[in-house]
Parts: C-alpha cells; sequence; structure tokens
C-alpha cells in the first residue's frame, strides 16, 4: 500500500505553498521580534548600570570608599584597582572576585559586556575607568575601574523569549 504525500489538485497545491510561505515569514517576523526585545532589554540594563556607576563615581571622596547603597535592580557593584583587588563592593558583590577582567582603555571608558559562568549563571555588566582627574585626586594616577551589573533576566537566561516567540509563529 503507497501513500502519496504530493497533493492532486491546484488548490491543495496553493494552499500547502501559501502555508510554506506563511511559514517562513513568520519565522522572519518572530526571529526579528525576538532580536529587538532581546537588545532592548539589554540595553535598558546596560543604560541603568551605567548610570548606577557614574553616580557612585561621582560621590567618591579622598580616603576609604564606602560601600554603596543600592536601591535599583542593580545589585553588584565594585570598584577595582589596576591590580585587580576589590577594593570596595554593595553587599551582594563583597565576597566575590572581581565581576570582569574588561578594562576600558583611556579613550573609551565605557565597555560593556556580558559574563557568564556555570556556577552564577550570567551577569549583564558595565565596566567604566574612573575618570583621569579623578584617579589623581583619589589614588595618585592608579588606575580604578567600576564594575555594575546585575544577574541576567530570566525571560533571557532561561530562553523564555526564544520559546514564547516561536509559539507565536506556530499559532500565527
Amino acid at each position: 500500500m503507497s501513500f502519496n504525500l504530493r497533493p492532486h489538485s491546484i488548490r491543495a497545491r496553493f494552499t500547502l505553498v501559501s502555508g510554506i510561505i506563511s511559514l517562513i515569514v513568520f519565522a522572519v517576523i518572530g526571529t526579528g521580534l525576538d532580536l529587538a526585545i532581546w537588545t532592548r532589554i539589554q540595553d535598558n540594563i546596560f543604560k541603568e548600570t551605567e548610570r548606577v556607576a557614574t553616580d557612585w563615581i561621582g560621590s567618591l571622596q579622598p580616603g576609604a570608599p564606602y560601600p554603596p547603597v543600592l536601591k535599583t535592580r542593580i545589585n553588584l557593584l565594585q570598584l577595582v584597582d589596576g591590580q585587580g583587588r576589590v577594593v570596595a563592593a554593595s553587599t551582594a558583590a563583597a565576597d566575590q572576585a572581581p565581576l570582569s577582567t574588561l578594562r576600558p582603555p583611556n579613550d573609551d571608558r565605557i565597555a560593556h559586556d556580558t559574563r557568564c559562568t556555570t556556577r552564577d549563571g550570567c551577569v549583564v555588566l558595565t565596566a567604566i575607568r574612573v575618570p583621569p582627574l579623578e584617579t589623581r585626586v583619589l589614588w595618585q594616577g592608579q588606575p580604578h575601574f567600576v564594575y555594575a551589573g546585575m544577574t541576567e533576566p530570566g525571560m533571557l537566561s532561561t530562553h523564555e523569549l526564544e520559546l514564547l516567540t516561536s509559539g507565536g509563529v506556530l499559532a500565527a
């Protein structure tokens, strides 16, 4: 007994071709939508981490830097010296190694990164080189870096966004 999957009528062939084309179009739209949402979420995190880090840099005084008091979802904040030692940190980042080894150069003081480990998951962070004036006044010119970050949101780390988008594409 042979089973033929190829439709014989023009109407059936047209329906099959239009279904395949629709699936391709919706898949492209879904991929674009997924990338746009993912980029927007990550950009918002980078903006917030940059704001928190620059606010803390602006409040640093000569002497021992005080740990920051955070009232945002950005809970990981560290001041790291040029040798990679954590000088001051928020409560959530106090007993950790530096959040990153990323060192922004003098001409571009701000860099963004996503650091992933198997133990802690992914951390979305911003690294900022303390400006030269503050570096001279506070630490006799020794470079310092501020890292501000947060654990990657569940929607991005668990691939929930991709699953929801795929489900929407298949439903459409």
